[in-house]
């Protein structure tokens, strides 16, 4: 990580990962660490609601776009499990209904 980097931990998929000490980050420099939560994000109604909405604007203004790197057909949902199971897939995997064409 770079100096004053922020270390995002995320997901968990592959079981508890190792306990990383203050002494250890500290020798790699300023660094912050975070782990998000959604139960933290979703335990005040009062907050979530002008969040997600703040969301959904930027997603129908278009500043906000997901990033997308792969898209299956529903009926090839069993690869797109694989493609999670192995540890393929970056950004947003999307399903897709088979009666829509790509990109729709």
């Amino acid at each position: 990580m770079a100096r004053r980097g922020l270390l995002v931990v995320s997901g968990q998929a592959d079981g508890p990962f190792p306990p990383l000490g203050p002494a250890e980050l500290k020798s790699l420099g300023s660094l912050t660490v975070t782990a998000p939560s959604i139960r933290e994000f979703i335990a005040r109604r009062d907050e979530l609601e002008p969040a997600s909405a703040a969301v959904f604007a930027g997603l129908a203004e278009g500043w906000l776009t997901p990033r997308v790197e792969q898209t299956f057909a529903l009926a090839e949902a069993a690869d797109a499990h694989r493609a999670l199971a192995s540890r393929r897939t970056t950004g947003a995997l999307v399903l897709r209904p088979d009666h829509l064409p790509p990109g729709d």
